[in-house]
């Protein structure tokens, strides 16, 4: 296959990427499911569980055009990583005294 039409293909699919927002959902969701299922199967460190939310949470991000200013893109990063380690933290949580199992 060629680089032009590995690109055309490429440029069909993102534009299908913008229109559509499950598809959208799943481009991003999907990332952060596999590293929940791999943390749950294996504890993975930390480090790399962040570095992994980061670069959802800027393709999210920068995805979301057009920005209104640049100080966005770093703020609306953190607020979208502190949501996934918030979300992570209460799916950990028992549901009976709120302790870990």
């Amino acid at each position: 296959m060629s680089g032009r039409r590995v690109a055309a293909i490429t440029r069909r699919l993102l534009q299908q990427f913008r229109r559509d927002r499950r598809t959208l959902a799943l481009l991003f969701g999907a990332p952060l499911v596999i590293l929940g299922l791999l943390d749950d199967l294996r504890p993975l460190p930390w480090p790399f569980r962040l570095g992994v939310q980061t670069v959802v949470a800027v393709a999210a991000v920068i995805w979301c055009e057009p920005l209104p200013s640049e100080w966005v893109v770093p703020l609306a990063t953190l607020w979208l990583v502190a949501l996934i380690n918030a979300y992570n933290m209460l799916s950990e949580q028992s549901p009976f005294g709120g302790y870990k199992q």
